[in-house]
């Protein structure tokens, strides 16, 4: 529903610092779209092309005021009626005629050779960083790149950008509060100069080397709002969890998920992207093999030295197994073990259960406290506990794995240390079995529980008030 934006309304929207994005359409201008984000807010232009739905970005408030906003739409506006193209370089231009941004750099003459501009080298390291980095990582490069606050780099070479400009650009993110948004475009940017001043590169883009080197944000403050508190879980913890997937209150699907994040203490996302076909039966001993692509280290398939970073493989202990087994009978189109219940966005593949779902749904379980990467640092601490050498956990948690600098275990050792990484997941498991054995979960109570916190997210009718029943018990 369209909302009068007033001052006194974005100031109140700036300093609440929303978690999840909202957007919110003005009132008196059709079209002008205010974005409330986790690093501030931001103006949008909303229109068709080609019949399609179309979202332009202006800027950022209150670099751009409600008023100057409301016009550059108004103006967007009349220009499509008149069949005129309204597109970012449009936006950029308006951006410089409302004083907004200074005029671009003078077009390239035969003294001055025609370089990248800032979208060009944007791309091109993008496409770079595609070749050599998961999916998912480039995504984040991307990102960062895409920041509101970037907008009046659009069209300068980037050869004239100085390091003193992506500076100042770096000081606004930080003083809106964003202070992890900002640091982490500063650890993009510096890898991005450092891609445009390669040799086989800096032709096209001009750029001298080590101008960003010494590119950063502001040190975040003693306390900053960004940044996550980590927790350590008892196996009390983990095992409650794994109590409740297993109770039958939630989907089979979700239920496999979480109990496999838990019991293997794997990353999310290589919990959510198993395959079938990674399940593996050596004799007695089921493995689960997860490829490059699946792993965090999957960004270093070639280690510093030049040799090939191995597979992350698991041998499963009988709880685990089981846990597989059951995931293994799902109904599914494809290799996914996880599969999704539906697709992602209306019309689009079947692929598997999204990390983000996992997360929200342990975080929606009755005394949950941690994050699944959190169990990691369980699992690290417990096989400590159990007298496990220090640097052991490396093995399961996909550290340091075929990267050492010694030559030959660098080049030629692929001994897969199965047995040792048994060890340690049995270790585990055992413990968090015995501790769930003696958990009691009211079920009909605890469906209700869930119904009450997922309506509260999606805010289809208030949480109830009062005190909540005891939903997860220690047998006596």
């Amino acid at each position: 529903m369209p909302t009068d934006l007033t001052q006194k309304l974005l100031e109140k929207l700036l300093a609440q610092r929303v978690r999840e994005p909202q957007d919110v359409s003005d009132g008196r201008q059709r079209g002008l779209v205010l974005r409330s984000a986790p690093t501030g807010l931001s103006w949008w232009l909303r229109t068709k092309a080609a019949g399609k739905p179309r979202r332009l970005l202006i800027g950022t408030f209150p670099a751009i005021s409600i008023a100057s906003a409301r016009s550059m739409v108004s103006d967007a506006s009349d220009a499509l009626r008149r069949g005129d193209e309204v597109d970012a370089a449009w936006i950029a231009a308006k951006r410089v005629e409302v004083g907004i941004d200074d005029a671009p750099v003078a077009p390239p003459t035969p003294d001055r050779p025609t370089r990248w501009t800032w979208e060009q080298a944007r791309d091109a390291y993008l496409e770079d960083a595609g070749r050599r980095l998961r999916p998912k990582t480039v995504e984040g490069y991307r990102q960062f790149l895409s920041h509101p606050a970037l907008l009046p780099l659009a069209g300068r070479p980037v050869a004239d950008i100085s390091r003193q400009d992506l500076a100042v650009i770096l000081g606004d993110v930080f003083g809106l509060g964003a202070e992890t948004q900002a640091t982490n475009m500063g650890n993009t940017l510096r890898p991005m100069w450092s891609f445009l001043s390669a040799d086989h590169v800096v032709a096209k883009s001009g750029v001298a080397e080590g101008v960003m080197d010494r590119l950063r944000a502001p040190k975040r403050s003693r306390v900053s709002s960004g940044r996550r508190v980590e927790r350590t879980p008892g196996i009390d913890d983990v095992a409650r969890i794994v109590a409740i997937a297993r109770c039958g209150a939630l989907s089979p699907v979700m239920s496999a998920a979480i109990e496999l994040t838990m019991l293997t203490a794997q990353r999310r996302f290589s919990v959510v992207q198993a395959r079938r076909s990674c399940l593996l039966v050596e004799g007695d001993l089921m493995i689960w093999r997860l490829p490059l692509e699946d792993l965090k280290t999957g960004d270093r398939r070639i280690g510093r030295h030049g040799e090939t970073v191995p597979d992350h493989e698991l041998p499963l202990p009988a709880a685990t197994r089981s846990a597989f087994e059951r995931a293994l009978a799902f109904e599914r189109d494809g290799d996914w073990l996880l599969p999704q219940t539906r697709p992602r966005r209306e019309g689009g593949p079947m692929t598997h259960l999204h990390e983000s779902s996992l997360t929200h749904a342990i975080a929606e379980l009755p005394g949950s406290r941690f994050s699944p990467h959190d169990v990691r640092r369980a699992f690290t601490t417990a096989v400590r506990a159990a007298g496990f050498p220090r640097g052991s956990a490396a093995l399961i948690l996909d550290h340091g794995e075929g990267r050492t600098d010694d030559v030959t275990a660098r080049h030629y050792d692929r001994f897969r240390e199965l047995d040792e990484k048994l060890r340690l997941l049995t270790a585990w498991s055992d413990a968090v079995e015995a501790a769930a054995a003696k958990i009691v979960i009211d079920v009909p109570a605890l469906r209700d529980h869930l119904r009450e916190v997922r309506a509260k997210r999606t805010k289809k009718r208030p949480a109830p008030v009062g005190k909540k029943a005891a939903l997860v018990t220690e047998a006596a």
